[in-house]
């Protein structure tokens, strides 16, 4: 369960998603949860959702995974997607849909000469065990590390990819993919983590273990950090809510999460 700090967090959302498309909650009116990563393909699904059905209303919002979590949990919304590798046990009595696969991607500053890494350099650099570049075959400076915010389910997701690895006390934390990726660009000795379908020209990303952070590596399996994509939503959901969760998993959502640089659980 999330820590009480996030109720406020909750708060907050409630009034957002009560207001604008959503100010009158009702039959076709459906609110929905994010995490920060997946927001964008929400935003497009809720849009096409909303165009192929003539008077519902959907408002998103964007929100760590364990606050989307709790938003279901509570009511506050309807619908959530959230992209932790395991979902804890307080959604027990949810239905869990996987809807799409999401790399995590291992980014540095363009500058940085260091284009693969393992995963027990990854593990030893993210929790302090190995502070140089030199024992990654960069230059002898210091390693910059960038990570997510707790309750990020990007965050959660690679500490239990990498074995439930904890992070050196030193680490920047940045609570957006947009903030992580502007850290690490600006500074040549940094490192830090994304989802595949948020980074851009500002990073780099690193193949881990020899294996290139791609579709077809992601598609085929190779790609080491992987994570699913799950929409979670009471089992006793309002007829809107299962219905948008059927156009989530059909074709036309699974071709919407394929466009925004994600891998829709139908190429599997």
């Amino acid at each position: 369960m999330a820590p009480c700090r996030q109720w406020p967090w909750l708060l907050l959302l409630a009034a957002v998603l009560s207001s604008g498309a959503c100010s009158r909650r009702g039959p076709e009116s459906l609110a929905l949860a994010a995490s920060t990563s997946f927001h964008p393909a929400a935003v497009r699904l809720s849009d096409e959702f909303m165009a192929s059905h003539p008077g519902c209303r959907v408002a998103v919002q964007g929100v760590d995974s364990a606050i989307v979590l709790q938003a279901v949990l509570s009511g506050v919304a309807d619908a959530g997607f959230v992209d932790w590798g395991e979902i804890p046990p307080a959604a027990s009595n949810l239905d869990v849909v996987a809807v799409a696969d999401d790399a995590i991607a291992v980014v540095v500053n363009p500058a940085n000469i260091v284009s693969d890494i393992t995963v027990g350099q990854l593990r030893g650099i993210l929790s302090g065990n190995i502070r140089s570049w030199s024992a990654v075959g960069g230059a002898d400076r210091p390693i910059n590390v960038v990570v997510r915010e707790a309750g990020s389910g990007t965050k959660a997701s690679v500490e239990a990819l990498l074995g439930g690895v904890g992070v050196a006390g030193n680490a920047v934390v940045q609570d957006t993919s947009g903030a992580l990726i502007e850290s690490v660009g600006a500074d040549g000795n940094a490192i830090g983590y994304v989802s595949f379908s948020r980074f851009d020209s500002r990073v780099r990303a690193l193949s881990v273990d020899g294996v290139p952070c791609d579709r077809a590596s992601i598609r085929a399996g190779l790609y080491p950090l992987v994570r699913p994509v799950h929409l979670v939503l009471p089992g006793s959901a309002k007829d809107i809510a299962g219905e948008f969760a059927r156009f989530v998993a059909g074709e036309r959502g699974q071709a919407l999460i394929r466009e925004s640089g994600l891998i829709p659980r139908s190429d599997r």
